[in-house]
């Protein structure tokens, strides 16, 4: 798609009406609004001074691309404000009656798509990852493998412009004389035509969320073992489904906080030599698991973007690990413990999104009415106000019931199965956590004492417990509670 600048001329008759749910927000969710504009369309042309688009495989689309807004009751926009942050945008977009279009994307004509519009930072590159993604399932040899593509958010197309692009022409792109922006508040506008999918709020049958979670978890874990990125935003925006006639398929979307393992390797083993330089085991030491870098909390739309940019300078990389990534109410509770030092996110900590995921569906969803509310007591700006709700309904009974007092009858079997034993799991992991918190304060106190070789003794003590999380809080041991 050799476009001109890449110009997305979006012409609309009115503005979007009144947004509805604003309170979506706080839990990570999208407000939407629906779209009036019978003549709104997107249009990507072709010119040889501007980047060109680049298709699911890489290669440069070399046609103009026209695309309708879709207009339909059916279909929304979903859109993030703020000041701060990526301001994120997905449009409902279609190819009917653009046959050139369709043919280029190979696409059929009445496949409804979506044109996610974000501002990302420079390192974030969502497109590449999901393409990384495709290539490690197209050499796969194996049908099992090959399935996995069903799974992954498909993406047609998509277009990077830098801020001082020509075409965008930012009052930044001229300002010569600031001074160079560091790179992790450098972004760029990117633009990703995708196929459009259904959230969960829309499945009818517990049956059917069983099938989106187990292929979804699956699929999750083969594309973090064979393709080495891990997605890091597990949420019940995030997972979504589409359908196959009568069957539903699960789908991971939004991987534009991933990381790769090339990233998380590099920075366990420049954290590896400062603990060694230091000689005690740091409260957050890596052990044997998938660990990553990155950003701060909150929901997700809305946090500064930090850490996914390859760096040769293993001192910025450090500084810029410590970072929270994720939606509050799907957070691991070990990235939500604000007292301690952000910890390096690792696989299981996905793994425990997952889990949240779980509860959150099985406690607030309504098949009937096809309605996903909200689990008030894990929507909180106060991130330990978040980690002690979401402890206290492991670890206590009264607090369970009360999550669980008005879920939907048909959910009562889940509850009662995959959710009780997968709670028991989580509650090994959380009192080996609260005893490595105990063991902290006593390492701290023989700090203070300058008693050495009780600090290295305790050091020992909490790299026990953590590999004992490790150990715990895998995905053998998750999918074995579902069975």
């Amino acid at each position: 798609m050799a476009r001109k600048a890449a110009k997305t001329s979006t012409e609309t008759k009115k503005m979007p009406e009144k947004l509805e749910d604003e309170d979506k927000l706080r839990d990570g969710g999208k407000p939407e609004g629906r779209i009036d504009g019978e003549d709104a369309g997107l249009k990507l042309k072709g010119a040889s001074s501007v980047p060109k688009a680049l298709d699911s495989n890489g290669k440069q689309v070399t046609q103009p691309l026209t695309f309708s807004i879709d207009v339909s009751p059916q279909r929304r926009l979903y859109t993030i404000y703020g000041i701060i942050g990526r301001g994120t945008t997905v449009i409902p977009i279609k190819v009917a009656g653009h046959q050139a279009t369709a043919k280029a994307l190979r696409v059929e004509s009445d496949m409804p798509l979506v044109a996610k519009l974000a501002w990302q930072h420079v390192g974030r590159k969502e497109d590449a990852l999901l393409r990384r993604i495709r290539r490690a399932i197209r050499v796969a040899q194996d049908a099992e493998s090959k399935s996995i593509l069903k799974h992954v958010v498909d993406m047609k197309c998509s277009l990077s412009l830098s801020m001082d692009s020509p075409c965008i022409h930012l009052p930044r792109a001229f300002m010569s004389a600031l001074p160079k922006i560091h790179g992790r508040d450098l972004r760029e506008f990117r633009l990703l035509i995708l196929e459009a999918y259904e959230p969960l709020a829309n499945l009818t049958k517990v049956d059917d969320f069983k099938k989106v979670f187990l292929e979804t978890f699956k699929a999750h874990h083969w594309i973090w073992t064979n393709a080495g990125v891990l997605h890091r935003d597990i949420s019940n925006n995030n997972v979504m489904f589409r359908r196959r006639g009568d069957q539903v398929e699960g789908v991971l979307c939004d991987w534009d906080l991933s990381s790769t393992k090339e990233d998380l390797d590099t920075l366990m083993n420049s954290t590896s030599d400062m603990e060694g330089e230091q000689n005690v085991d740091l409260p957050h030491r890596q052990t044997d698991i998938a660990n990553t870098p990155k950003r701060d909390a909150q929901p997700a739309d809305d946090e500064p973007e930090s850490l996914d940019e390859a760096s040769d300078d293993i001192s910025d990389m450090r500084q810029r690990a410590r970072y929270r990534t994720g939606t509050g109410p799907f957070m691991a509770l070990e990235l939500l413990y604000t007292p301690a030092e952000p910890p390096i996110h690792k696989y299981r900590f996905d793994v425990q999104s997952f889990f949240w995921l779980l509860c959150w569906v099985a406690a607030r969803h309504n098949p009937d009415k096809k309605k996903l509310g909200k689990i008030s007591q894990w929507l909180n700006k106060d991130m330990m106000a978040t980690y002690y709700n979401k402890h206290s309904f492991i670890t206590k009974p009264g607090v369970r019931q009360a999550v669980f007092k008005a879920s939907h009858p048909s959910y009562q079997p889940l509850i009662s199965s995959w959710i009780e034993k997968l709670r028991i799991l989580f509650r090994t992991m959380v009192r080996a956590f609260d005893a490595i918190e105990d063991l902290r304060d006593d390492m701290q106190t023989s700090r203070l004492a300058n008693d050495m070789q009780e600090v290295n003794v305790t050091a020992a003590s909490i790299a026990l417990k953590e590999r004992e999380i490790e150990e715990t809080i895998t995905y053998e041991s998750f999918l074995a509670a579902l069975v």
